[in-house]
């Protein structure tokens, strides 16, 4: 006798549910699975772009942070970058002339995720440093210095982050951005 409902099998007289899948039900599944894959997977945003882009925005909140504690506590900031470690850190200007590594809230120790590193930081006085450590200063007058910091991944994705200096806002452009002489790094910081 044929079977009598969808699952159920006659057997010997009585009827049984069916327990098992059959080889073309898990083809027909497997199939449909490879077509979504295939449809959806391109589709979703390269994660070592995402990561760098997000680390740019951790630093420009971070730096925006900062530029508003000079500013409200009336001390000098100091950030560094420590190619080396590829990190960064804030530090408070003390008494005695020297800087004291200090957490600020939004604004704490921060090591870049691996596979991330700082490619240059440019300083109008200093040029482009690219080796070793670079300072931006952060001033009680809520004057930053000018500076971009560019950041990079395993591959040719880059971002540079321009720091305003009397705002404190920090624009992030795509690639490399050469901030050049005071009057054109401004128009670039400005514009946007």
């Amino acid at each position: 006798m044929a079977g009598t409902g969808v699952g159920m099998t006659w057997r010997g007289g009585a009827m049984r549910s069916r327990s098992a899948f059959t080889l073309v039900e898990i083809a027909v599944v497997m199939l449909i699975i490879g077509i979504m894959a295939t449809l959806f997977i391109p589709r979703l945003p390269d994660i070592g772009s995402w990561r760098l882009k997000s680390s740019a925005r951790k630093l420009a909140h971070s730096i925006g942070a900062v530029y508003d504690k000079a500013a409200t506590s009336k001390l000098v900031y100091r950030m560094t970058v420590d190619f080396a470690e590829n990190s960064y850190y804030f530090s408070l200007l003390n008494t005695d002339g020297s800087f004291e590594k200090r957490d600020i809230l939004l604004a704490k120790e921060t090591r870049l995720p691996d596979g991330l590193k700082f490619l240059s930081v440019q300083l109008p006085g200093q040029g482009k440093v690219e080796q070793g450590e670079a300072h931006i200063h952060f001033f009680p007058s809520g004057y930053a210095e000018f500076s971009a910091i560019e950041l990079g991944g395993d591959g040719d994705k880059s971002f540079t982050l321009i720091v305003h200096p009397l705002t404190g806002r920090v624009k992030i452009m795509d690639g490399y951005q050469e901030i050049g002489q005071r009057a054109d790094a401004m128009a670039i910081a400005q514009a946007g």
